[in-house]
């Protein structure tokens, strides 16, 4: 058991090799540059989801070690809870903070925000409430 995970990892850890994750850079993304593709996601629950529902996303997030998601927006009300690893948050511009394993991380609707890994891994459970679309997606990163 790891120090830096929560200690619900091992379980998710068992069935992750069974969900159907996707580069978060894949496809029409309008994530660009070195993390296109160096994180992964998946959709539990949403219009793409596992369980359809139009009214919410929720599901899973994997960001390898020394990745800068760099600052984005979007309609949607976000929730990040960190299962394993730790990050480096930013929000509304403010400096960047350390976060751990079990902290719990909300964005307002169109709120600006960035995390970027050291020499940890990511990974996070994530939710998306109001407007789930992606259409207001904007990121300004890498090349």
């Amino acid at each position: 058991h790891r120090n830096d995970a929560h200690s619900c990892a091992p379980v998710m850890a068992s069935v992750a090799d069974h969900l159907p994750w996707r580069l978060a850079g894949g496809d029409k993304s309008k994530i660009t540059g070195d993390a296109a593709s160096r994180m992964i996601t998946m959709e539990l629950i949403g219009p793409n989801g596992i369980i359809e529902d139009a009214s919410c996303r929720i599901g899973l997030f994997a960001q390898q070690p020394r990745v800068d998601y760099a600052t984005r927006t979007h309609a949607a009300e976000e929730l990040f809870v960190i299962i394993a690893g730790h990050a480096d948050w930013q929000q509304s511009g403010s400096p960047y903070r350390r976060k751990k394993s079990a902290a719990r991380i909300h964005h307002e609707s169109m709120e600006p925000h960035a995390n970027r890994t050291t020499g940890s891994a990511l990974v996070c459970a994530w939710a998306w409430s109001g407007d789930v679309s992606y259409q207001s997606y904007q990121y300004s990163g890498g090349k």
